[in-house]
């Protein structure tokens, strides 16, 4: 390996020492050899054309059978490769499928990769390493079901392939029987270690972390954000920056910010491996308290987000899409707002078809008050049912705090239609969709862009006219009026109180005169004061 001369600081018998001429670190992060998220094609692997009966495919958005395989790629991506095992494909046990990797010319090498295993005759995932021209088998193997749904994150391993020579590593797929066995694997790296002592580094400088927010407990990390080529135990310190935020030894970040640190606030730390170290500066943005909290906003281009179908209480299920829905005359034709992906309840026969039928689509637990919930949702077709938002406190369900029902949109290019819910009286700790169907497959509804905020209340601004509730003695100014310092705009001010609105009064402080800008005259009074004015303005002209 390369190597390199390294600016971090040597720590060594009490004594801090600068790395100086003649003292060199390697780098501290592997190096990868090879990397594959199979997004735009197999990359470096490829299917076998002897030693197996079967090969692996390319595929997104889950496979075809259901209860088994994948809703997606890993960690948010779209495309993986999976062994297909419906008849006509791995449906005999002992079927199997060879996924060939590149050819490798270093040490110490490592094999990473993420895996979906699903479904109840799940079958053997192996690696096989080919060493001094022999194929090793089962160096790494798992077998049966490991994930609980086709929505189940997938998991990771990390192969250590150190103790052998590798020239050529290989996935090995074998079917235990049956169609409910289809496994999968996406982001495949191989790369090599370093072998001598190597100072830890950070990933990126400056660390961009997530947002604090304005007297409120903030909690962070930077665990993940350094490595160590040599796997050393890693601590962390901050160095500099403002005193509100603390750096725990294992890199957790705490704090409570206050108006004062409103803006970005930058901060030097260290990480430590007792040997050497390296600094960085994380940037944390804190803003004030009128600014919302986001809680949960899913938008599904990658997955399902914070919400989740349920085992219980419904009997269908919400499923992502993009495009239009497999029935004509129903559904919408992409996502809101110009996006790919949505979420919906399918009515076509063997689906959401009967009257009754329903989907539970479930969201997260909430620890915050005065909680408003948005989002998009798209209701055409002749036999749509109904849309309801549920609330969960004190042990019990609250259903229908929302609720529309029927066909809501002309067709399918429709725009989506928005909402904005205010919970903030109920104390809701979780939310939920209820699609219930009426009967029929012309009832695709869909929803999108779902977001759960907290607002502040002290500076919540209903009607946008730029003056907090608490202060707006006017709380429903039209749009586009202005307003004064309690909010209200002259239409909604009658200031000598003679039943015409200052927008519209031609004497607005003149109790005795009540006349609109119409000139509609409102008393005796009126007539009065035009034959005063008449006779003054005779007088000066002769």
């Amino acid at each position: 390996m390369k190597k390199r001369r390294h600016s971090s600081t040597l720590k060594l018998l009490g004594l801090t020492l600068v790395a100086a001429s003649g003292l060199y670190v390697q780098s501290a992060t592997a190096s990868t050899l090879y990397s594959d998220d199979f997004e735009s094609g197999l990359g470096n692997w490829s299917n076998v054309s002897s030693g197996d009966n079967n090969n692996w495919t390319r595929d997104s958005g889950g496979t075809p059978s259901s209860g088994t395989g994948p809703s997606s790629g890993a960690n948010n991506s779209i495309y993986y490769l999976y062994l297909e095992t419906s008849s006509g494909s791995a449906y005999v046990a002992g079927d199997s499928a060879i996924l060939l990797g590149p050819a490798v010319s270093a040490s110490n090498v490592h094999l990473k990769f993420d895996y979906h295993m699903y479904g109840s005759t799940m079958g053997t995932l192996s690696v096989d390493v080919l060493s001094g021209g022999i194929w090793i088998n089962d160096v790494w193997t798992i077998s049966g079901q490991q994930h609980a749904s086709n929505s189940a994150p997938y998991l990771s391993a990390d192969v250590d392939l150190s103790s052998y020579s590798v020239s050529q590593v290989r996935f090995r797929a074998t079917a235990a029987g049956n169609y409910m066995g289809d496994m999968a694997i996406d982001n495949v790296v191989i790369e090599t270690l370093p072998s001598g002592p190597v100072a830890p580094e950070f990933s990126a400088d400056p660390i961009i972390k997530s947002d604090a927010r304005q007297d409120l407990v903030y909690s962070d990390s930077i665990a993940d954000d350094a490595s160590d080529g040599n796997g050393d135990t890693l601590t962390f310190s901050k160095i500099s920056g403002p005193s509100w935020l603390s750096v725990a030894s294992e890199g957790g970040l705490s704090g409570i910010p206050r108006g004062g640190d409103v803006g970005v606030n930058s901060f030097v730390v260290e990480v430590s491996d007792g040997l050497f170290s390296s600094t960085s500066t994380i940037e944390i943005q804190v803003t004030d308290d009128s600014t919302p909290i986001v809680l949960s906003s899913s938008k599904f281009e990658l997955d399902y987000g914070d919400w989740s179908n349920v085992s219980s209480g419904d009997n269908r299920d919400w499923a992502r899409r993009s495009g239009s829905t497999p029935s004509s005359g129903t559904g919408p034709t992409g996502g809101a707002k110009s996006s790919s992906y949505y979420v919906y309840l399918e009515t076509s026969y063997g689906y959401a078809y009967y009257n009754g039928d329903s989907a539970i689509f479930l969201g997260p637990v909430l620890s915050d008050s005065n909680i408003h919930l948005n989002f998009d949702y798209h209701m055409f077709g002749s036999n749509m049912g109904t849309l309801a938002v549920d609330g969960y406190s004190n042990g019990s369900w609250t259903n229908d705090v929302w609720v529309i029902s029927g066909q809501q949109h002309s067709s399918s290019a429709s725009p989506y239609s928005s909402v904005n819910l205010d919970l903030s009286a109920y104390g809701f700790s979780q939310l939920r969709f209820r699609a219930t169907a009426i009967g029929g497959y012309m009832g695709d509804m869909a929803l999108d862009n779902i977001e759960v905020i907290a607002i502040n209340p002290s500076t919540l601004d209903s009607d946008n006219d730029g003056v907090f509730n608490p202060s707006d003695i006017c709380p429903n100014t039209p749009d586009g009026e202005a307003v004064n310092d309690e909010g209200c705009s002259l239409s909604q001010i009658d200031t000598d109180g003679d039943g015409v609105v200052d927008s519209i009064d031609v004497f607005p402080s003149d109790p005795s005169i009540p006349m609109d800008l119409r000139g509609r005259r409102q008393s005796n009074q009126l007539r009065r004061h035009h034959q005063c004015q008449s006779e003054t303005e005779n007088n000066v002209l002769h």
